[in-house]
């Protein structure tokens, strides 16, 4: 995480203050996706249903063990994120979907 916020302040300071927000929005879509309700909703769910059936079993049950699954997934998920927004950044793509519902065609 260190990293990729190193790399996003140097991309920053090295590109105009349009790239620059740019950058801010995709940041803050980072931070809302690793962080927002919908994440730790998911975290959640997938600890119940690990809790459930009592995987991995060397966490036991009752909260200590829900709280280290819901731990261990809400860790997973930001390792993933912060690693596709740092590839995304690198290789200059868009994470976002655009549905292809919207586009206007051209005839000339």
């Amino acid at each position: 995480m260190r990293t990729v916020s190193i790399a996003t302040l140097g991309l920053f300071l090295v590109s105009g203050t349009q790239a620059a927000q740019t950058q801010k929005r995709d940041h803050d879509s980072l931070a809302k996706q690793a962080l927002g309700k919908p994440a730790i909703i998911r975290a959640g769910v997938g600890a119940t249903v690990r809790q459930i059936a009592n995987r991995p079993h060397e966490w036991g049950r009752g909260p200590a063990g829900f709280a280290k699954r819901f731990g261990s997934a809400m860790g997973t998920h930001l390792v993933k994120s912060s690693v596709q927004f740092g590839v995304a950044t690198a290789r200059h793509e868009d994470l976002k979907y655009y549905h292809p519902g919207n586009r206007v065609s051209v005839r000339g």
